[in-house]
């Protein structure tokens, strides 16, 4: 999903909430005739012969298919992207014919530092779209881990994805710490 389909999803959230908690507390202080002002019933005979207009089911059908293409745009939006991503090796010339499938190489360079003594797990991910992208690898260590090791296990992946790719795949590397285990805590 793109920031720009998060942010306005988050914008009209909190647009329809407002909205909803808004007319809510109008509800209940009309119910509970709080407000001297509020009259007791609404008339509107302006809406009684709308369904006897005949533009109204022209209005109504409009209206209907504006909403369908909102709600199109909408599943568009937050659907999730089919690309794969990949980054042009090297000297492949201005077509960029030769290309590195990120997802694999991030899952090769995951399961090598999951080798590594002190790497309790490590999972890779492919960042960027299908043009150019990145690489990201975490790997999650248990408390008492030497981070030292950890730090030589990540630059010896780092140098081999390096030589595999001719240093055009940039990677970032995080490093998670497990918390211990339940148990262990007991036994202390």
């Amino acid at each position: 999903m793109t920031r720009l389909a998060v942010t306005v999803d988050r914008l009209v959230a909190l647009l329809v909430g407002l909205v909803l908690v808004v007319l809510g507390v109008c509800a209940v202080v009309w119910q509970l005739d709080l407000v001297a002002q509020f009259p007791s019933t609404v008339d509107a005979p302006w809406a009684q012969d709308l369904p006897d207009q005949a533009w109204w089911p022209w209005a109504l059908g409009a209206a209907a298919i504006l909403l369908v293409l909102v709600a199109l745009r909408w599943f568009g939006a937050h659907a999730p992207s089919r690309k794969f991503a990949t980054h042009p090796l090297p000297g492949s010339g201005p077509e960029g014919r030769l290309r590195i499938d990120l997802d694999a190489l991030a899952s090769a360079a995951a399961d090598q530092l999951a080798e590594a003594p002190s790497v309790r797990s490590a999972k890779g991910s492919a960042l960027g779209g299908k043009g150019s992208g990145a690489l990201e690898v975490t790997a999650t260590v248990d408390s008492r881990a030497d981070l030292g090791h950890v730090r030589s296990a990540i630059a010896d992946v780092g140098q081999q994805l390096d030589r595999a790719t001719g240093g055009a795949v940039p990677a970032r590397y995080r490093v998670k710490v497990a918390r211990p285990e339940r148990a262990a805590r007991r036994l202390r």
